[in-house]
């Protein structure tokens, strides 16, 4: 079955390749109105589940594939998957408060990968009654290499060129062309580049 789109699409604004909608399974829920939905790689999933609030936008640029898609966006949120990304395995987008999820151009991710933009409750100091974890955006730079088994949490930003190694945890702001590797996640080597060929051509 091609995928199936719930809810009330007058009141949303839907483009999607008819290729990504007729060979692609699972579904779109339109939980609200005014969001945007712009899919427009012809690229099948094997999968796909998002759950869209009101106001919210998902991009999928030309020629990115996203192998198992699951995206939830509250009233707000932002989701944007850039031209030529792929992700060969399952990956979770989840806006779980008003925030973006940036994906920039030529990246390459492993698989079980989960990008999260909040902690999903809120903590509060108890003397004074704020809130100590705010939500935060997760922005992947262009030509990112990110491996397996990787959680990407709020406040994030990986600089262009970056390489993200098997399980790692990342949060906070990594500069270009870094080696990142893991739990949390810390910048191991600066000044790498990688490529898709095995034989060096930089």
């Amino acid at each position: 079955m091609p995928i199936e789109i719930r809810g009330d699409i007058a009141a949303n604004d839907v483009s999607i390749d008819p290729e990504f909608l007729e060979k692609s399974r699972g579904v779109i829920e339109l939980l609200g109105q005014g969001s945007v939905v712009a899919i427009k790689t012809s690229r099948p999933s094997h999968h796909v589940h998002m759950g869209l609030d009101s106001g919210t936008s998902v991009t999928m640029e030309e020629n990115s594939f996203i192998a198992d898609l699951q995206v939830r966006l509250k009233t707000g949120s932002e989701f944007s998957f850039g031209v030529n990304s792929y992700v060969i395995g399952k990956a979770g987008f989840f806006c779980h408060e008003a925030g973006k999820i940036i994906f920039g151009k030529d990246c390459l991710i492993g698989g079980n990968l989960q990008c999260l933009t909040s902690d999903m409750h809120g903590i509060y100091e108890i003397a004074t009654k704020q809130r100590i974890n705010p939500p935060g955006d997760v922005i992947i730079e262009d030509h990112v290499w990110i491996a397996t088994d990787v959680t990407i949490l709020k406040s994030t930003r990986i600089g262009t060129g970056c390489i993200v190694g098997v399980r790692s945890t990342v949060a906070g702001e990594f500069p270009p062309n870094c080696l990142i590797l893991g739990y949390p996640a810390r910048a191991i080597k600066k000044g790498v580049a990688w490529q898709h060929g095995l034989n060096p051509t930089l």
